[in-house]
């Protein structure tokens, strides 16, 4: 059982998913894009080892001193749902919540600095359960 790399200063996104690459690079190309003037910092691991794991699979395969907070996961929600909403997991609780892959620099940056916490966002959901922004105020 390979366990999921740590990764240097960045959340990782674990594809689960291998379906469909070009929706898989439409996802990097989104998780990626500036939104706000913040840019989430994301390192994307696409390994066919990880094919098909769940949540529980991916925390149960965390290092032990996994010191990040978040976990994002590209399954098969992600790659057939429009506008490619990811698990987003707090570790290592297992509390979960979807956000559309152009959120992912509201998402990243308010939870890895602090800002916010993960009940905001889960408060915040669209009625299908999805973050998908805060209301723009007027």
């Amino acid at each position: 059982m390979k366990p999921i790399p740590e990764t240097e200063a960045s959340t990782a996104v674990i594809r689960t998913d291998f379906s469909d690459d070009l929706v898989w690079y439409g996802v990097v190309r989104s998780a990626t894009r500036m939104v706000d003037g913040c840019k989430a910092n994301l390192e994307f691991i696409s390994d066919m080892e990880f094919a098909g794991l769940t949540q529980d699979d991916v925390l149960q395969r965390l290092p032990s001193d996994y010191y990040h907070q978040l976990i994002i996961l590209a399954d098969s929600v992600t790659m057939r749902e429009a506008g490619c909403p990811l698990l987003v997991v707090e570790v290592p609780v297992g509390q979960a919540f979807r956000a559309v892959a152009e959120q992912m620099a509201v998402v990243e940056n308010n939870l890895a600095i602090g800002e916010m916490e993960f009940g905001d966002f889960i408060y915040s959901l669209a009625e299908d359960g999805i973050f998908r922004g805060f209301p723009r105020r007027g």
